[in-house]
């Protein structure tokens, strides 16, 4: 069916006010069962019978390549042709922009047909549910093979020969009975084409627009990155109400929503009013979206940790007046230095918590030009007070935990010398010694071969972000005098945040360092126990995501069944010191992001975060570490 210019501005703007309608409504949550019926009505009445569907984006796409045929076949029409091409390509290029603004609110709402079809599926979606069943879903991959064949054949068949494929199957033409009751005829096919997509749709959900509409196929490659689409917020419950009922199985926590109609049906069912209609998106820096008053844009931070010491040359800046050293006397200087040695024009007004407020898990890729800024403003006294409990731990227990006394149990059958040593980590050691325990006795049960410490020093990556120096090269030579003292060749962490200290730290001393995650085993029995994984993303965005995916896999090959959300930072890392309201807030959040029954993780850190605000949330999960679920005697949870 040619596009009509004569029809071109009416249907149009009644196209664009009943996706503005639309989508006011369902950003306002106003819109409901009743309100989108009679939208609907409206949509197959006035663009539909009224206007016969014209200037609409499938028949767009078709026209395109056809125009661009009879350039080709004859150029010397192409003056002819060209404003034609250009008005179908508008008319493409519009609907694409909305789709990727709005999503797939015209699929939804403006389309006759689909609008047709929607209004067909709310009768047989709620006798689907009486019964307890729901309408067929195609399996999606069947699906994409389906509309990508239809799209193909219909560019092939538009730029080689010049045919029209909706000119022969065409459903929207259905809608012009009324400009063709004196000539039926030609619209037969047309009746029985709709009828057929009418009659489907009561056992597949929208039939036409998941398996043969050209926009569909358009529109499910974009609308994935559309900037207002349904969203859960923190109030959802994981009571998965909304899966139950949506049609094309979006719903789910990591769906990116590119086969969703907007049809609100999640919205409708949510007993927590937790969905929305929004471009507000959970921001990746967990910082920024608790506390993004005090939020450092990474950008800035790049340029600001290039440009602070090469103005520094420049300027010549006045170096501190005094050299402090690590004794009780150290602080009352600190605390007179900040009023005398003012950073340059760049930091000047720059709140010192603002480059502290971070948790360094390097999503943004600036950790280490955040260390930099720091490490500056360090030599201009420009610290937090919250630094000079950290630096008083560490000058009397090498540890940031004001005590360096090891709170895990003996073992008996660890070796006391061996070329491979486990390191436990201030944390797992002292913060969480059952979790330590539990790998201890994996990695034992596994007949892997290692001693331990009986004293561990830091490995210092506190003292690095904190941006202090000196501290932290006289505990990295401590360290590496006493892992050479005991002849260690080999190191294996438990912690991540060791591990990515020790390999890019140490990385001339000779020894190789491991992290835990390389020894484990798939399970020989197998279980089917579903659960969701906290990652450490001292893996993910430290160059280590393999290991991560390793532990997916060694979990998938053991038979549990995974339950992926997003990763989200836990909280944990660097921030406890300076920013603890910040990470409680983290915290939070991140514990009601979980779905499963159980969860899980390899990261001490991890652990302890959604271990106390799990608690504190009220959450039912059972938080079990990876290698108690790895472990055969371990695998069910009520033991």
């Amino acid at each position: 069916m040619p596009l009509n210019p004569q029809m071109m501005i009416p249907v149009g703007i009644s196209y664009l006010i009943i996706m503005i309608i639309s989508a006011l409504l369902l950003y306002k949550g106003k819109m409901n069962k009743k309100i989108s019926i009679i939208i609907l009505l409206l949509s197959v009445s006035i663009p539909g019978l009224i206007f016969g569907a014209a200037a609409s984006p499938v028949f767009a796409i078709q026209q395109i390549f056809m125009n661009l045929h009879k350039i080709i076949a004859n150029p010397s029409i192409s003056s002819i042709i060209f404003p034609t091409l250009i008005m179908t390509t508008l008319i493409f290029v519009l609907f694409t922009i909305v789709t990727v603004l709005l999503g797939r609110i015209f699929c939804g709402y403006a389309c006759p047909l689909g609008a047709a079809q929607e209004l067909v599926s709310k009768i047989s979606f709620k006798s689907h549910l009486k019964k307890k069943k729901y309408v067929i879903r195609i399996p999606r991959k069947i699906a994409n093979l389906v509309r990508l064949g239809f799209f193909v054949t219909m560019i092939l068949l538009a730029i080689v020969w010049g045919i029209g494929l909706f000119e022969v199957v065409n459903p929207f033409s259905a809608f012009t009975i009324f400009g063709n009751l004196g000539n039926i005829v030609v619209i037969v096919i047309p009746l029985i084409l709709f009828s057929i997509i009418i009659i489907s749709n009561l056992f597949i959900y929208r039939a036409w627009c998941v398996l043969f509409c050209p926009f569909g196929f358009v529109s499910w490659l974009v609308s994935r990155f559309s900037v207002f689409k349904f969203r859960r917020n923190d109030k959802c419950t994981n009571c998965k109400a909304c899966e139950k009922v949506c049609p094309t199985n979006e719903a789910f926590l990591t769906s990116n929503k590119s086969e969703c109609y907007v049809c609100n049906r999640c919205f409708e069912v949510c007993p927590a009013n937790a969905i929305d209609y929004t471009n507000k998106k959970r921001k990746d820096c967990p910082v920024e979206e608790v506390n993004p008053k005090e939020f450092k844009k990474p950008i800035k931070v790049k340029l600001q940790a290039i440009f602070f010491p090469l103005l520094s040359k420049i300027k010549k800046l006045p170096p501190p007046k005094r050299r402090w050293n690590y004794d009780k006397s150290r602080w009352e200087m600190l605390q007179k230095a900040p009023s005398k040695m003012k950073p340059q024009k760049m930091m000047q007004g720059e709140k010192v918590k603002i480059l502290y407020n971070c948790i360094h898990c390097n999503r943004c890729k600036t950790s280490e030009s955040r260390v930099k800024l720091k490490q500056n403003m360090f030599k201009r006294g420009q610290v937090p007070k919250e630094f000079e409990d950290l630096i008083h731990s560490y000058e009397k227990y090498k540890t940031p935990l004001n005590q360096n006394a090891m709170r895990i149990k003996k073992f008996e059958n660890i070796p006391k010398e061996s070329s491979t040593l486990l390191f436990l980590g201030c944390f797992s050691s002292i913060k969480v010694p059952r979790f330590a325990e539990h790998t201890i006795q994996y990695l034992l049960d596994q007949n892997v071969d290692f001693t331990l410490l009986e004293n561990e020093i830091c490995c210092g990556l506190s003292l690095k972000v904190s941006g202090e120096k000196k501290l932290l090269a006289e505990l990295k030579k401590e360290n590496l005098e006493l892992f050479k003292s005991k002849g260690f060749k080999e190191i294996i962490c438990i912690c991540p945040a060791c591990y990515n200290m020790f390999r890019k730290n140490y990385k001339n001393s000779g020894i190789k360092f491991k992290f835990v995650t390389e020894y484990l085993k798939s399970l020989k029995n197998k279980t089917s126990l579903k659960i969701n994984i906290q990652h450490s993303c001292h893996l993910l965005y430290e160059g280590k995501k393999k290991l991560a995916k390793n532990v997916e896999k060694i979990f998938e090959n053991s038979g549990f069944s995974i339950e992926k959300i997003p990763h989200w930072c836990c909280g944990g890392g660097m921030g406890m010191i300076y920013i603890p309201k910040t990470i409680e807030k983290i915290g939070r959040i991140r514990v009601n992001d979980f779905t499963a029954p159980i969860v899980t993780t390899y990261c001490p850190s991890c652990y302890w975060m959604l271990k106390i605000y799990g608690r504190r949330e009220k959450r039912t999960y059972q938080l079990i570490d990876i290698y108690q679920l790895l472990t055969p005697t371990k695998i069910n949870p009520s033991q």
